[in-house]
Formats: structure tokens, sequence, C-alpha cells
């Protein structure tokens, strides 16, 4: 006659079990949260970088000028048009389009890109106002088509969840973009060599 032996586990393999799966989520969960942050920095910068490279490469193509502007809160016009020292939330997205009658404003047909698709948590503050200006040759202008010389004009890119994830992107007056690998949180400036 056989027995029969049961198979399965022990209350006590159990608690054990339960016990180190608890003690694993205490260790990882804290950083899960700057994880998932750090992610979403890195998907708006991307997408922003990608857009400047496309507004710089279009003005080259067409041979004229192409805008960047911080959208509205419906995605579908500019939320502004100067070009001032005033820091300003493009958090909302942006839009990218070719100027062709100059005259700083979206109109009909001169819509290229339109970027709005950014996580709620995401924040982007920009230095210079509402729009970047691209010349003909891929060089910032400013409003009257004159060279932007000025220093580095820079974006700050950073996370509602986590103020501790946050990172930057230059565009210099050549219209070359310089994404920070040494990023100083404390003064929200890049100390990146030249």
């Amino acid at each position: 006659m056989h027995k029969s032996r049961q198979v399965g586990f022990t209350l006590i393999e159990l608690m054990i079990v339960l016990a180190i799966v608890s003690i694993l989520l205490l260790v990882v969960a804290p950083n899960f949260g700057s994880f998932v942050a750090d992610g979403r920095v890195n998907t708006a910068k991307s997408k922003l970088l990608s857009s400047i490279a496309l507004a710089r490469s279009e003005a080259i193509t067409r041979g004229g000028q192409v805008i960047i502007c911080r959208a509205n809160a419906a995605g579908d016009d500019c939320a502004g048009n100067g070009i001032a020292a005033n820091s300003e939330s493009w958090s909302d997205g942006w839009l990218v389009f070719s100027d062709v009658d100059t005259d700083e404003a979206l109109d009909a047909n001169e819509l290229l890109l339109v970027q709005t698709d950014l996580a709620e948590q995401t924040t982007i503050q920009f230095a210079r106002d509402d729009m970047i200006i691209f010349g003909g040759q891929g060089l910032l202008t400013d409003a009257t088509g004159n060279l932007f010389v000025l220093a580095d004009q820079e974006f700050i890119i950073g996370d509602t969840a986590d103020a501790s994830v946050e990172t930057g992107l230059s565009i210099r007056s050549t219209g070359r973009v310089r994404s920070c690998a040494d990023w100083k949180l404390s003064t929200h400036t890049c100390n990146d060599s030249n």
C-alpha cells in the first residue's frame, strides 16, 4: 500500500517568502519613482531635441524662417509671440511652423509639427519667452531677422513628481543644440565644458 504524500508549501515557508518580498519592496519602491520621473524627463528632452533639429533643418532646406513656439492650452496655436528675456513654461507643448510671410504668427498651411503629448508631470521652462526663430541659414535670429548673438538659450526640463530629476538643453546662436551631461540642480546650469 502506497502512502500518498502531499506537495505544497508549509505555512512557515510561505511566511518567509512574504517577509523577503516585503523587504525587497521596501528597498526598491522609493527608487522606482525616480526611475519613472527620469524616463518622463528624458522623453520630453528627446522630443524637444528632435523638434529643434527639425526646425533648424527645415529653415536651411526652405531657405526661410522657421519658428518653434510654445503651444497654447488647446495645442492649436502659439501661446504668445515674444522673444524677450522672460522665462515661460513650455509644459503644454510646442508647435513648429514655416513662417513663409515672416509675420511670426501661425497661418494656414505653415504648420510642420505639433508636439503636445507630454506627461502631465513634465515641466519645461525656456529662458527666452515664447518662441525660437531660425533664419534661412539655420542660425538663431530675433524678430527683425538679425542674428541672435546672446549666450546659449537654455531649456530646463523637470518633473513635478520628483524635484531631484531635472536636465537642460542649450541652443547656441549658431542653431546647434547641446544636451547637458553635467546638470547642476541647485543653480539650474550646465557644467559641461564647451
